[in-house]
């Protein structure tokens, strides 16, 4: 299958934790094992240790680790930092107490007589305790490897239900039965006291755990995300190491400085750039992008069609933007990167869960001698897989400056500097909780935004309400902040005091950003940044609080790598938005600021992004620059309607005003592509692309409804349709339901918790029996179908991750796109209803339908680039081979061909 063509198996953890076991079970099942039984059986291991030796050396020669695809290997936990980034993993990462492992070990060292002190021993039981903490974070950062934590009491006590586990987990073809008769309960032989006997610790492990455990620690960060709250962690480990580390850097520097020269002058040899820059506008069609060409508007852009290249640049499918940026990271198909939506469905519960990260609030015990300290902390997980092209570059000492491409939180390490975008999240853990202070809570709003409307109170010319407090992990929350404030009528202002602090409100425009300082408890401040818009001083009082962006200069939580980059970004330009949904377009939809307060706070975003990326251009002379502009994206959603008169998103608005807003938003960008074709010099490579284009989002179609009315979704008996996340769905009954904006889940039994639908002929039949007729569908308003065409996933994705996606991706014809209610797991009276949104554009149909688009200032010889040919593009540019598991093809430019 897809999985054992790519995927390598890794069990890993602490000696003595039962990875032994676990390797002889997954030998039991059908797998491959990688082992040359160079160490004997034993009686503390007498089924063998399934060990290789050229592991104990994987931090020195890693070669080996590429040529053992589909089978598995035993690699003890601290040397899993020297896997190799390019491949692919899936981890069983044993867990067993930490007494049990000491005992463990005590008696196979008492059997070979040997002894030492207790007190060694505890000095490498908290060394061990250490190591756990950290690995487990380093785990949750790594995009190249995915993670299964193993019990192994309770994979002894019941080896079936493990088994199990272990098998869904790794989605390969083993034998779950006869790894769990494996299993031998008497093995699970050291709960009782440990005698007080001494050891000698430093036999304990192998010398190489040892030094990674010494010279590999590293730096904890603690994180906020959606639905989670704020952590701090710190530990004095952490101190004494890095100054270690500090020393170990500055001995080592000049044998690393001559090596990276050398290195640098073989890739130089190979070049064919000094420096390639990428100039991502996401959203900017290649439609509009023409006629406003041809129309002469686009001066700049026409200049780089004529003296180098102009191309549509074929997307993903699906055409989302968390999909097709995760493809020009990393040169693969969503199949291999596990991006298919911004969120997904967690299959446990089929409740919403965002796909890029994973957060969660982790509860552990802080030990001070005997005293045991509660404490909660929260834990993110990055769940993009594959390695981005720029860390493929980073390994080959070519530097990088990576600004908001999306998808990109939390902040990859790499050889130079990036800033987060898509999915960084609000100090709320939200992506983007708007507040309107208001003298009239609106009986209804949207919906759909996790903005909240909060009552003031107004006596005469006066009003105060309350900033509500941040949630913390465990349940507690920080204090909120007191606001007060007076209109002034003369000067149609208003008066604001934050925390003492006095600011004047002119309505229409934005305060500037105004530092809000939350209490955590004793010592504890958690800063973030807001502006204020007043909309309306009367009849209706209404003023308007951006979400709570992380403060770029005091960052509760890294939104950049390095963590200090954005803090200097901030002190050099000032505050900026750190939101990776910076633009509210949900504020807009709502109707609590207008469309040209959206426009303002949109181009007020863009100035500050542009500031950066031509700091990085000044001071980034060799290698690659990467800045994604989300404003293109952001405005045509917003401000399509203006396109088409017939469009139902017009009723009621004004259709002149804003008439212009695309075409002013293109010349724009021109202008901005004229500022940066002034820096490019002979030797550098410029492209201008899109993630996809764009098209009109009239009218909405909703899939659960269809599914209800066609008896492939049930409700619970006596429940109405109109339940958000899937609500009163009878799962027993269920064989399909639509949840986000890309198409249709299988019910499967074996994936999903409650499935019902075979994962053989069954899924295929029913597969192909909701193509044929999801195809047929007509629009009854006027005649049109509304579906293009649904694309199996696995007959267009490939990889180990395709069952992550959806069955059927449903690409939509022009004007069509997932309505509003289906997004969010709802089932209502109308299968396809009038989108009268101000979100009136959308690029979520049939990916051949929305291109995005490619410029560049070197000729190109391909007529059909693909955004996914990207990476191994630009790799190959700076001398390096395209990765083996890439699926883009590299692109030629024409030989010789000049920049303009």
């Amino acid at each position: 299958n897809d999985s054992g063509d790519c995927m390598i198996y890794v069990v890993s953890g602490l000696p003595r934790s039962g990875t032994s076991m676990m390797m002889k079970m997954l030998n039991a099942g059908g797998m491959e094992t990688v082992t040359d039984q160079a160490r004997q059986p034993d009686p503390d291991n007498p089924d063998g240790y399934f060990e290789y030796a050229p592991v104990k050396n994987l931090a020195v020669d890693a070669g080996f680790i590429r040529d053992i695809h589909g089978k598995a290997i035993k690699v003890v936990s601290p040397l899993l930092r020297f896997l190799p980034r390019d491949q692919t993993y899936k981890i069983l990462f044993m867990l067993r107490p930490l007494e049990e492992i000491m005992l463990s070990q005590e008696k196979m060292l008492m059997r070979k007589g040997e002894t030492a002190s207790s007190e060694s021993q505890a000095r490498l039981q908290k060394k061990f305790q250490d190591h756990l903490y950290d690995i487990r974070l380093w785990i949750a950062r790594q995009p190249f490897l995915d993670c299964l934590f193993v019990s192994y009491p309770e994979t002894v006590a019941d080896p079936p239900a493990a088994a199990g586990s272990i098998v869904k987990f790794l989605s390969a073809p083993c034998d779950a039965k006869n790894m769990a008769a494996v299993v031998a309960p008497q093995l699970y032989r050291n709960r009782e006291t440990s005698p007080q006997n001494g050891l000698s610790a430093s036999r304990l492990i192998i010398p190489a755990v040892l030094t990674a455990l010494i010279l590999w620690a590293e730096t904890a960060h603690a994180y906020i995300g959606p639905g989670a709250g704020f952590a701090v962690i710190s530990s004095f480990l952490v101190f004494v190491v890095t100054g270690f580390l500090s020393v170990f850097t500055i001995l080592f520097w000049p044998f690393r400085a001559g090596l990276l020269y050398f290195r640098r002058r073989l890739i130089r040899a190979k070049r064919k750039v000094r420096r390639v820059v990428v100039l991502g506008l996401d959203g900017l069609d290649p439609g509009l992008a023409k006629n406003f060409m041809d129309a002469g508007l686009l001066p700049n852009f026409s200049r780089l069609a004529a003296g180098g290249a102009f191309r549509p640049l074929a997307t993903t499918k699906p055409s989302i933007s968390p999909v097709a940026w995760s493809s020009f990271a990393t040169g693969v198909n969503p199949g291999k990167h596990r991006i298919f939506d911004f969120y997904t469905r967690d299959i446990r519960t089929y409740l919403p869960v965002l796909s890029s990260v994973e957060i969660a609030t982790v509860k552990s015990i802080f030990r001070l001698g005997p005293i045991r300290i509660p404490r909660s902390r929260t834990a993110i997980r990055f769940l993009r897989k594959a390695v981005s092209f720029w860390n493929i570059l980073g390994r080959h000492g070519i530097f990088s400056t990576v600004l908001r491409v999306p998808i990109s939180f939390p902040p990859e390490k790499c050889y130079g500097a990036s800033l987060s975008a898509m999915c960084a999240p609000d100090l709320r853990g939200t992506q983007g909780a708007f507040t309107c202070f208001c003298s009239q809570t609106p009986l209804k709003n949207d919906g759909f935004s996790e903005g909240a409307y909060i009552p003031v109170e107004i006596q005469g010319d006066r009003f105060t309400a309350r900033i509500p407090g941040l949630r913390l992990p465990g349940g507690a929350s920080t204090d909120g902040i007191d606001m007060a404030g007076r209109m002034d009528g003369a000067n149609h202002r208003v008066h604001l005091h934050i925390a003492k602090e006095p600011y004047v409100l002119t309505p229409g425009e934005y305060s500037p950003w105004i530092k809000l300082v939350f209490r955590a408890g004793f010592m504890k401040k958690i800063t973030g940044i807001v502006r204020f818009l007043l909309v309306h001083r009367e009849p209706e009082f209404r003023l308007y609080m951006s979400p709570i962006n992380i403060d770029p200069e005091k960052p509760a939580l890294p939104v950049s790598y390095p963590f200090y980059y954005a803090a200097i970004l901030s002190k050099l330009y000032g505050p900026f938005s750190t939101l990776g949904l910076s633009e509210d377009t949900w504020a807009l939809n709502e109707g609590v600021i207008g469309e040209q307060d959206f426009l303002n706070q949109a181009y007020d975003i863009y100035e500050d992004r542009k500031k950066h990326f031509m700091d990085a251009l000044q001071k980034n002379k060799e290698g690659l620059v990467i800045s994604v502009f989300d404003t293109t994206d952001r405005i045509q959603h917003m401000f399509f309607r203006y396109l088409d008169e017939s469009h139902p998103a017009n009723a009621g608005k004004d259709t002149i005003m804003h008439k212009l807003a695309i075409q002013e938003l293109y010349q724009r960008m021109d202008g901005l592509a004229g500022e940066v074709i002034k820096k490019i010099r002979a030797d550098d490579l410029l492209m201008i692309i899109s993630d996809h284009g764009f098209t009109q989002f009239k009218w909405g179609v909703n899939l659960n409804t269809w599914l209800l009315r066609n008896g492939y979704l049930a409700l619970k008996p006596g429940a109405e349709a109109g339940g958000r996340w899937l609500k009163d769905v009878d799962w027993s009954k269920t064989r399909a339901y639509a949840f986000g904006l890309t198409g249709i889940f299988i019910n499967l039994k074996g994936r999903e918790s409650q499935g019902i639908v075979s994962n053989k002929d069954e899924r295929l039949k029913l597969q192909l029996e909701l193509k044929e007729k999801i195809e047929a569908l007509v629009d009854p308003g006027n005649g049109r179908s509304p579906v293009r065409r649904a694309m199996l996933a696995r007959m267009h994705l490939k990889g180990p991750y395709v069952d992550d996606a959806p069955d059927l991706i449903i690409g939509y014809d022009t004007g069509y796109r997932a309505s509003w209610n289906c997004a969010v797991g709802m089932a209502t009276d109308q299968v396809i209803e009038p989108n009268t949104r101000h979100w009136s554009g959308d690029h979520s149909v049939d990916p051949d339908l929305v291109p995005g688009v490619f410029f560049s200032n070197w000729k190109l010889k391909e007529d059909d680039p693909a955004i996914i040919d990207i990476a191994p593009t630009i790799q190959r540019l700076f001398g390096l081979s395209a990765e083996r598991h890439q699926d883009g093809r590299p692109l030629d430019f024409v030989s010789g061909s000049k920049p303009i």
